[in-house]
Formats: C-alpha cells, structure tokens, sequence
C-alpha cells in the first residue's frame, strides 16, 4: 500500500476518532447540564410554589381574623347578619360560622361544614 493512501487511512481515522470523542463529549456534557438544570428549575419551581401558597395562607389568616374582628362588636342576634356580609365579602370563603368553645354551633351562614371538626 503506498505511503499516501497509508496517511490517508490515519488521517481519515484519527478524524474520525476525534468526531466520535467530540460527539460523545457533547452528549455526556449535556446530559449533565439537562439533570442540573431540571433539578434547579424545579427546586426554584418549589420555592415559588411554596411562597405562593404561604402567602394565600396568610391572606386567608388576616381575612379570618378581621372577620372576627367584625362580629365582635355585635351580640350574638347580629351574628347572622354579619356572616352573611362577610360571605358577600370574602367570596374565599364558602361559609362563616361562629362556634362556642364546645363546638356547638352558634350562628351560621352558606355552606356548612360536612363535621364539626
């Protein structure tokens, strides 16, 4: 075989040696970045999540305690009348009722729980 199709042939090969090398470098190189970078969209996901959710529940403490707030300054036959206002308020909340320390239900309005509990 002469010389030239001899270098030729090692050319060619050592080619493509460095295209396979190169090509199994880039996979390797972006899998590893694909799983990092999914890992850190979905803890940031999480945290955005988690924030909205601690903010929702917030919400929904300081609505709850403004509308105790508000039937406190009436007796218990105003109760009704100033549930039914907080529901028209607060659409958030399917119903509103007033418990003694017993559980038992002292004025109501919208939908009722399904238990006591």
């Amino acid at each position: 075989m002469p010389i030239r199709i001899r270098a030729i042939l090692i050319i060619v090969s050592t080619t493509l040696a460095i295209i396979a090398f190169s090509i199994y470098a880039g996979v390797t190189f972006v899998q590893s970045n694909i799983e990092s970078s999914q890992e850190t969209d979905l803890m940031v996901m999480s945290d955005i999540a988690d924030h909205f959710i601690s903010t929702e529940i917030e919400l929904l403490k300081h609505k709850a305690s403004e509308a105790a707030y508000m039937l406190s300054g009436y007796g218990a036959e105003g109760w009704p009348g100033v549930l039914a206002e907080m529901e028209a308020l607060y659409p958030e909340f399917i119903g509103a009722a007033v418990l003694d320390q017993g559980r038992g239900l002292l004025a109501a309005s919208g939908k009722s729980p399904a238990h006591k509990g």
